[in-house]
């Protein structure tokens, strides 16, 4: 073999082909980092309870005006007024949408915080665990067929409705399990220094935030 073949083999062999070395980078660049939780993102600590309501919240208020549509073609054959329905419903429906997708009911270690708004604005509302009184839960007349339920929070002054529930949530429970834990009998019984591991001063939250 000449001298120049003994340069060309020693160049092949000692040249990495573009999969190998693709493999080396890939070996030595460090893992993507898992995305946060989604509980994290929007403001809560990992672990709190986030539920979203049923999406029957808004899709209750499209169907009458589906039904009218289909009505109007089936009986009368008049395709404009079934387009003309539909298009009412949509608008109806619309600010229910913007509603039921901002809308959130979150579980803290001492409170509630209810969560609403329309269009990228959103508010939330915190009530005190402390001032729970009784908590009922019921279906509706439809709400267990579909797949939805209502909690009702009997409060110290008034009554709160958590509607359109999903029902593989157990809300009901968990918030009786709250309110047992922040009575005034068991805050007395509570060891000095334990505290939650989540609150909502914690969070810097108070009675209203925009």
């Amino acid at each position: 073999m000449t001298r120049r073949g003994c340069y060309t083999e020693s160049a092949r062999l000692g040249r990495e082909s573009p999969a190998e070395a693709d493999v080396t980078t890939k070996a030595t660049e460090p893992p993507p980092k898992p995305p946060a939780p989604k509980t994290q993102q929007e403001g809560y600590p990992a672990g709190t309870l986030v539920i979203r309501q049923s999406i029957w919240a808004w899709v209750w208020w499209v169907v009458p005006w589906l039904v009218a549509g289909i009505v109007f073609l089936v009986a009368f054959s008049d395709i404009f007024l079934m387009v003309f329905c539909w298009i009412l419903g949509a608008a109806s429906s619309a600010p229910r949408y913007f509603a039921w997708k901002n809308t959130r009911y979150v579980v803290l270690e001492d409170a509630l915080v209810f969560q609403r708004g329309l269009m990228g604005t959103s508010q939330r509302y915190s009530i005190p665990a402390s001032e729970f009184r009784r908590i009922r839960e019921r279906n509706g007349l439809l709400g267990g067929p579909l797949g939805y339920r209502s909690v009702d929070i009997f409060l110290e002054r008034g009554q709160l409705t958590l509607s359109f529930i999903p029902v593989s949530i157990k809300l009901a429970p968990r918030l009786e399990e709250l309110m047992q834990a922040h009575t005034p009998a068991q805050q007395e019984e509570q060891k000095d220094g334990e505290k939650p591991a989540a609150t909502w001063k914690e969070l810097g939250g108070s009675e209203k935030k925009g």
